[in-house]
């Protein structure tokens, strides 16, 4: 696979290493500083980076608003962005107008520490996870795996 580089470093966190795996670095322009993203694909992204830091904390997040389980074994956080809530409600907002941030990730529980693998980022577009997400979501899985489960 082309353009492979080393997994990162995302978030340190009390119960979990949230780890960027290639795609989500790519996602991210390679910028593994969870307090330098503010935005992905031009949507506003701190309360999802906020998320990412809760789940990795052990902060409970609550399902399916900022949760869902997927496809075993991946997860994805959650996070629905609106510029002007007062409006959107004002005008009877539907939740497919909001934009839609997912982070997909699974665990991994090594020797010495559990990870939090993210593997990549998507703006929703449909309500379902779709075959795309599971298949990026299975091959970095292997990618990572299949390298040792070796982060920077």
């Amino acid at each position: 696979m082309l353009n492979q580089v080393i997994p990162k470093l995302f978030y340190k966190g009390k119960v979990f290493n949230s780890i960027l795996l290639n795609q989500a670095l790519i996602d991210l322009n390679n910028c593994s500083d969870i307090n330098e993203i503010e935005e992905i694909f031009g949507i506003p992204a701190i309360q999802l980076m906020e998320r990412i830091k809760d789940y990795a904390d052990g902060d409970p997040l609550e399902e399916p608003e900022e949760l869902n389980k997927e496809q075993e074994p991946f997860w994805a956080i959650k996070y629905a962005y609106c510029e002007d809530w007062d409006a959107f409600v004002a005008n009877d907002g539907k939740v497919e107008d909001l934009k839609h941030l997912r982070a997909y990730f699974y665990t991994e529980a090594l020797r010495y520490e559990k990870l939090m693998c993210i593997t990549h980022f998507k703006r929703k577009m449909q309500p379902k996870l779709s075959p795309q997400d599971t298949e990026i979501s299975r091959e970095q899985k292997k990618i990572f795996q299949r390298n040792g489960c070796c982060y920077e």
